[in-house]
């Protein structure tokens, strides 16, 4: 198996005569407030995969893991490997959809992927929280410094 792509986006489908469509691809998220909920998170994935993995069932998984170390239970889904063409690779897509998603501390998020069990890529993201745009900054600015003698 080899990934050939591993996003965090808005949005993802698979066409009927199988395109991957990915739209709004993103590593990092601005909140003004925590926890942030982001109303559609997709991880999406596309892996190439040889003769031996033609038509055999696979199980993926997805962990996260937030910036303090708190993991989540994988969100898991069993699938039927797609059957490639004599001496090519398959492509098979992979559409995790996370709805309402819950970020409760700002720092690093780890999206770990799993098939069967085992960690095949990792997907980073950064929740950063910013100020609402017309607040007063958090912090007042610092007085100049007054360099004459």
């Amino acid at each position: 198996m080899e990934i050939r792509l591993a996003v965090l986006a808005d949005a993802a489908n698979v066409t009927t005569d199988g395109k991957l469509n990915v739209t709004g691809i993103f590593n990092r998220l601005r909140t003004t407030a925590l926890p942030a909920q982001h109303p559609l998170l997709v991880a999406v994935l596309q892996i190439a995969i040889g003769a031996a993995d033609f038509g055999r069932e696979a199980q993926t998984g997805l962990r996260i893991v937030a910036p303090d170390g708190e993991t989540t239970d994988p969100f898991t889904m069993t699938h039927k490997l797609p059957r490639g063409r004599p001496g090519e690779p398959a492509l098979w897509n992979v559409i995790f959809r996370l709805p309402n998603l819950r970020l409760a501390k700002a720092g690093a998020y780890e999206f770990h992927v799993l098939v069967d069990q085992a960690t095949v890529a990792t997907i980073p993201l950064t929740v950063t929280k910013v100020e609402a745009k017309g607040s007063p900054p958090s912090q007042p600015p610092a007085p100049p410094k007054d360099d004459a003698p």
